[in-house]
């Protein structure tokens, strides 16, 4: 079992930070969302070493791969207001 420093953030936005033991990093991702909590940051603390993340990291192989999001434009956005709202009245 390994000891990991976390950051978090709840879906009420209240951040966190602390140590959690998992035999691995992603058992200690799968631990912290268990209990309601986005990861933000993850570390493994090694035998009075702390082993540090990159700036750049942010669990990347957790998260499911970037999608090709476009732009939606002000136009497409009101047509599907009045569509939605034209639904609810009926």
């Amino acid at each position: 079992m390994g000891q990991f420093f976390y950051k978090s953030v709840t879906k009420d936005g209240i951040h966190s930070s602390g140590q959690i033991e998992a035999p691995d990093r992603k058992e200690a991702v799968a631990v912290l969302t268990a209990r309601g909590e986005f990861v933000i940051e993850l570390g493994q603390k090694m035998q009075g070493a702390i082993l540090q993340a990159p700036a750049s990291f942010r669990l990347a192989d957790e998260m499911p791969p970037k999608t090709n999001i476009r732009h939606i434009s002000s136009k497409e956005i009101l047509s599907f207001t009045n569509q939605l709202s034209s639904a609810l009245r009926a």
